[in-house]
């Protein structure tokens, strides 16, 4: 009898990984339809903390994309950048949502807060997904 493999998923891990990063976009929808998300009575410390929300959260949303991708057999060589351009696309429609919400404006400059978390996200993915492909070096005799 073949020994099924260690990494091989059920199908119901196969399915909550994909969950996951559905039940984040949830989550990032809920918050961006809310009218006023302030933070902080400062507004430095308002500015601050809203931004690196957006550079951590879209950061978690590329992650979990990228493992349920890689999760279905997806070379990580394809797994990364897929899992970056979906980020992408759903930051762009998360503030194109948040035209909609009133007291709230769709800004640009917080897609580029929102890539730049995806992009530090998939960059620690590919260096840990590149070291684990790499073999180690023979040792000298």
């Amino acid at each position: 009898m073949p020994v099924p493999s260690v990494n091989a998923a059920t199908p119901f891990r196969r399915a909550a990984r994909f969950l996951a990063a559905l039940a984040w976009c949830a989550l990032i929808y809920a918050a961006s339809d809310r009218p006023d998300l302030r933070v902080s009575d400062d507004d430095l410390l308002d500015f601050v903390l809203r931004k690196t929300a957006h550079v951590v959260v879209f950061g978690v949303l590329v992650v979990l994309i990228e493992r349920a991708l890689h999760g279905e057999g997806l070379s990580w060589r394809w797994s990364i950048p897929t899992a970056w351009l979906a980020t992408f696309a759903y930051a762009c429609s998360d503030e194109w949502h948040q035209t909609f919400v009133e007291g709230r404006s769709g800004q640009v400059s917080d897609v580029g807060f929102d890539m730049l978390g995806a992009t530090l996200a998939a960059a620690v993915i590919l260096l840990v997904r590149r070291s684990a492909s790499t073999p180690a070096p023979e040792p000298a005799p």
